[in-house]
């Protein structure tokens, strides 16, 4: 007599999401969490909270990021991906000054568009330092920050080893600039742009005079 195969018992559960799914989940994660954080407060906000805008159990939340600083940090990943895209994406100049100068200005004209992004990312309560250091450390931001170190050894005509610290100061400094313009805004600041003209000339003339 024929023997009748038996069919293999179909998996239980829901089959594994694909590549695309767990990316697109993970955007929306951090889409409802951008906006719950922004309108509430990181420190008011729980897991909890953020899987409920969601739409899924806090277990699921949780196959995608390990804690709310996690979130934090994939945000701020997102943020500083698309300031530093949108600096690589501008068109050298000959000028090598006129060059840094135009990055510069695109860097803090960035954060004053998107003060509340601003605050998000330098501002947030509750963070520890060492949560940050994660951060600074794990992430591609460190290696985003060297186009100034790169721009300004072109401009000053010196090797890149030789104008670390003066990059450092020039970042410093464009912070600053952005961060007054923004939380002081009352005050009558000058323009960013001539704010961030004079820094650059600055630190162009002491990484030459170096």
């Amino acid at each position: 007599m024929p023997t009748t195969r038996k069919s293999k018992p179909k998996p239980r559960g829901r089959p594994p999401l694909s590549d695309a799914q767990m990316a697109d989940m993970r955007a929306q994660i951090l889409n409802v969490a951008r906006r719950v954080f922004l309108e509430e407060g990181y420190e008011a906000v729980s897991m909890r909270r953020i899987a409920s805008e969601v739409g899924c159990a806090p277990m699921t939340l949780y196959s995608y990021y390990d804690s709310k600083v996690d979130v934090l940090r994939g945000l701020w990943a997102d943020v500083f991906a698309e300031l530093f895209g949108q600096l690589h994406a501008l068109k050298p100049r000959k000028d090598t000054r006129a060059s840094l100068r135009a990055k510069c200005q695109a860097y803090v004209r960035f954060w004053m568009d998107r003060p509340e992004t601003y605050r998000l990312v330098f501002m947030t309560g509750g963070v520890t330092q060492s949560e940050v250091s994660v951060f600074a450390g794990a992430s591609a931001t460190a290696e985003h920050y060297a186009i100034f170190t790169a721009d300004l050894a072109l401009a000053a005509d010196r090797p890149e080893g030789a104008v670390m610290d003066h990059a450092q100061a020039l970042v410093c400094g464009l912070n600053g600039i952005a961060h007054n313009l923004i939380t002081i805004s009352g005050y009558a600041w000058a323009r960013s742009d001539k704010l961030v003209a004079i820094l650059v000339d600055g630190v162009v003339a002491g990484a030459r005079a170096s």
